[in-house]
């Protein structure tokens, strides 16, 4: 363990291991996925959601059914438990919806990534129980193709402006290969402006997971935060840790991070917002009108030695 590590983050590592289910059963082919999308998206939604168009919180509703399939097998195990119960019970569809946003969260929490999920759907209204335990059924063959249209689509209905947008994937893989290759699998590899969790998702596609290089990433949005999340360890099952954060020259009590690779897209030509007085700039202050300079700055100060951002 390096330097710094502490007992809660090797009681989340132990616990996310001994609970891990990556991979399982195999996927359902990208053609075949999206035309189960097409059907939850369209006709499904307006059954559904009688006649109301899909928002954030159905889409959040479906990303959390597909992690808990995929990445969270005892707490899936539960929400088959709620099923078998739901009609004797008579379980009305809020009860239901909570049910899933509250295992969902326990399945991130477990994993060390900051929950939301009943944030993110407790105001969803839907027509029934049933309608519910249908749409359980058919998001079980999704993965990880279908979740990140879905998070795509949550992007673009949370109205995130240009300076949270994701990356796109071929630059996320590029910014990988030129860090990642030779990093070392003490330290983590860190985004500290997280955003749909693409960078560390290409992190994984780049690195072997044999060597279990660990991820961690700060994200500044809540409500795509879990998800972000979800989108990652969807991906692979290695060691994560997602919190959400600012600027870090605006939390004086942020924990300083001792990474072997930082990959970041950080927001450009915003202005620094927080008050920077206390702030140390390795290359002197950053103009106030252009936070990108601060965060360069920042991802520096974060580089064991030898490592690259």
């Amino acid at each position: 363990e390096s330097s710094g590590y502490t007992y809660g983050q090797r009681l989340r590592r132990t616990a996310a291991r001994s609970r891990a289910a990556w991979p399982s059963e195999a996927e359902t082919g990208w053609v075949g996925q999206q035309d189960i999308l097409d059907g939850l998206l369209g006709p499904g939604a307006k059954e559904l959601l009688d006649g109301v168009a899909p928002d954030t919180g159905y889409l959040a509703l479906l990303m959390s059914i597909i992690f808990l399939r995929r990445c969270a097998p005892a707490e899936w195990r539960k929400l088959g438990q709620v099923i078998a119960v739901a009609g004797p019970t008579r379980l009305s569809a809020q009860q239901f919806i909570r049910q899933i946003g509250d295992l969902a969260d326990h399945a991130l929490r477990e994993r060390a990534v900051m929950p939301g999920v009943r944030a993110a759907v407790h105001q969803l209204k839907v027509r029934s129980t049933a309608g519910l335990v249908s749409l359980v059924s058919q998001c079980e063959p999704l993965g990880s193709y279908a979740f990140l249209q879905l998070l795509d689509a949550f992007a673009a209905k949370s109205h995130l402006g240009a300076a949270d947008s994701f990356t796109p994937r071929e630059v996320a893989r590029l910014m990988a290969r030129l860090v990642v290759a030779d990093a070392a699998a003490e330290l983590p590899a860190y985004d500290p402006y997280l955003r749909g969790g693409e960078l560390l998702r290409a992190v994984m596609e780049t690195r072997n997971p044999i060597d279990r290089l660990k991820l961690q990433g700060d994200c500044p949005h809540s409500q795509i935060l879990p998800f972000a999340g979800m989108s990652i360890m969807l991906h692979d099952d290695r060691d994560i840790e997602v919190h959400q954060a600012g600027a870090p020259w605006g939390s004086p009590g942020r924990r300083q991070v001792t990474a072997s690779a930082v990959l970041l897209n950080p927001p450009f030509n915003l202005p620094l917002g927080a008050d920077p007085a206390d702030a140390s700039w390795p290359f002197s202050e950053p103009p106030a009108d252009k936070s990108h300079f601060a965060w360069l700055q920042y991802a520096v100060t974060c580089l064991a030695p030898g490592a690259r951002a």
